[in-house]
């Protein structure tokens, strides 16, 4: 008897001892942890994405999705209409009088992790039909992480069936890439993170939140151990490409799996073809087609003069050129800007950039009398 109350006592003890602990921690959660719990959150409904069988990814229609905003002040909203593109509703057939515009393109085109107003395909809208007719209608067809492979069969599946003007393919230097996904689409499958994803109780608790986001980190990193793809993140934040040709040519050999395949003549050469293809698909049913040159981070910032550095954009300028491909390159633009605040990353445009980008491409589409 006096061992089976022992026992007890030591089991009321010690769970006793784990509630003041979690108390505690929690207590000290609030203290150290910040960071609002519920943007660290990231659940199935949040999704307006998915895989298809090819790996091809794929908007749900008629769903609306949610991105952790750039500035982790709240939540972008993703609003997919029912040809899986972001923006409101569409008609398949345009109402009379209207030019419709569709826009092709990864997640720089999309606006990821930005409201939907701030996108510059939205502010081209906005500036095309500055004169108050509205007979321009914007079409954003960008996807999260996608590529010249997964364009291809938009354009030839959604887009075709709107029955554009003109297509704006917004190419950017990692568009040869086969499908893939980022790490952080691995990790929130992740068994532990899924569990807390999927019960609310948990999502008030800063303690939960703070193991919740050390576990995804860890995840995110080691994730980045064995893919080859983002080699390139450490010696990009360096920043010696600013200032040494050097090292700006390391840091494009070191990215060869993601944007610096572009520095690649064989990688142009395919992408090249791939774009003559799109354009000659666009132009059998009618369609202006139109390619928009999107610039790396470190091609706008470099503080030296080399070839080395404008060489995807002026290779593909020439192939353009020569086969009458009117392309729009949007790295001396920018570079005018280089004083400014363009980008958050290596790719994705601020708000500011997407304004100088917005109105560049709007002037591009009047010269070229899309209409």
């Amino acid at each position: 008897m006096d061992r089976c109350m022992s026992n007890k006592r030591r089991a009321v003890g010690l769970l006793a001892s784990s509630l003041i602990a979690l108390v505690v921690g929690e207590w000290a959660s609030r203290v150290v942890f910040h960071k609002n719990v519920e943007q660290l959150r990231f659940s199935g409904s949040d999704r307006y994405y998915y895989y298809d069988r090819e790996g091809y990814r794929r908007h749900i229609p008629k769903s609306v999705g949610y991105e952790r905003m750039w500035n982790d002040q709240g939540k972008a909203e993703f609003r997919i209409n029912s040809f899986g593109f972001r923006g409101p509703e569409l008609s398949e057939r345009k109402a009379p009088g209207t030019v419709r515009i569709v826009f092709l393109g990864d997640s720089i085109t999309l606006g990821g992790r930005l409201p939907e107003e701030a996108t510059f395909v939205s502010r081209v809208g906005k500036a095309l039909n500055s004169g108050g007719s509205s007979r321009y209608e914007i079409v954003n067809a960008g996807a999260g992480d996608v590529g010249l492979a997964e364009e291809e069969e938009t354009l030839k599946g959604q887009v075709f069936r709107l029955q554009p003007d003109a297509v704006v393919l917004c190419w950017y230097l990692n568009d040869a890439r086969p499908p893939v996904g980022f790490p952080e689409e691995v990790v929130y499958n992740h068994w532990f993170i899924r569990w807390i994803n999927v019960h609310p109780i948990f999502r008030r608790s800063y303690l939960v939140g703070a193991v919740y986001d050390g576990v995804r980190k860890s995840l995110v990193a080691r994730q980045m151990v064995y893919d080859r793809r983002f080699d390139w993140i450490e010696p990009y934040k360096t920043g010696a490409w600013a200032t040494d040709v050097g090292a700006f040519v390391s840091v494009v050999h070191s990215a060869r799996f993601d944007w610096g395949d572009a520095w690649s003549d064989a990688s142009l050469s395919r992408m090249a073809e791939k774009l003559k293809g799109l354009r000659d698909a666009s132009e059998a049913r009618g369609i202006r087609f139109l390619v928009v040159a999107m610039p790396l981070q470190a091609q706008v910032y470099a503080r030296f003069s080399s070839p080395l550095t404008t060489k995807p954009q002026d290779e593909m300028g020439t192939f353009a050129r020569k086969n009458s491909i009117k392309m729009l390159d949007l790295l001396p633009v920018l570079k005018k800007r280089a004083g400014e605040l363009l980008f958050y990353d290596q790719c994705h445009y601020t708000p500011r950039g997407n304004e100088i980008v917005a109105k560049a491409i709007s002037d591009f589409l009047r010269r070229e009398e899309v209409e």
